[in-house]
């Protein structure tokens, strides 16, 4: 039934509404109608992501041609959860790790490591650990049977979370102006004016 209903929907001009679509609004219809099929005879599996062009078609209908999050559930196969996300982010789906993946190798030194970082803070940037310095001390000094790809991983996430970095604004007086802008009630020539 879905997919007769998404056939009476599409823009008139041929079966399909060809002559008034775009090619990726063709190719949008035809995925659609393709995953419809397959939902109906059972060879699509359940909790699959979304890809970016399904994203796409859904936000398509709601934003522009005002479908309701209901009547997309309903055509598409999809929960309307997964509706009111795909609206809400613009951002391709991507799958987030709840928690992150256990490294046997790596977990019982990543203290160490991170407190030889923090004490670098304190050396000249010449004479502070680097990833491979890291590995090496790992190897010799306290029998690491990783790999040093791991530890410069792990050294590079470190590294990235560093300060915030910001630039001060600062200026001589009468060099500068910042203005706010706003509604504001004046007097020109004894009238009050927005």
């Amino acid at each position: 039934m879905a997919l007769f209903s998404v056939i009476e929907t599409a823009p008139t001009g041929s079966v399909l509404g060809y002559q008034t679509q775009t090619l990726t609004e063709k190719l949008t219809t035809l995925r659609i109608l393709a995953c419809m099929l397959e939902e109906d005879f059972g060879y699509r599996e359940k909790g699959t992501v979304l890809k970016m062009v399904d994203v796409e078609f859904i936000r398509k209908k709601h934003l522009v041609d005002g479908w309701s999050i209901r009547k997309i559930s309903r055509q598409v196969g999809i929960s309307r959860q997964v509706v009111r996300k795909s609206i809400e982010s613009s951002d391709p789906p991507r799958y987030n790790l709840t928690k992150p993946r256990p490294c046997p190798a790596m977990d019982p030194f990543r203290g160490l490591i991170l407190h030889w970082l923090e004490e670098d803070q304190k050396d000249p940037p010449k004479q502070r650990h680097t990833a491979r310095r890291i590995y090496d001390r790992l190897v010799h000094e306290h029998t690491f049977t990783g790999v040093e790809s791991t530890v410069r991983r792990y050294v590079a996430q470190l590294k990235a979370h560093g300060q915030e970095v910001y630039i001060p604004l600062e200026a001589a007086w009468g060099q500068q102006a910042q203005v706010d802008w706003g509604p504001a009630q004046v007097r020109i020539a004894g009238k009050p004016e927005s």
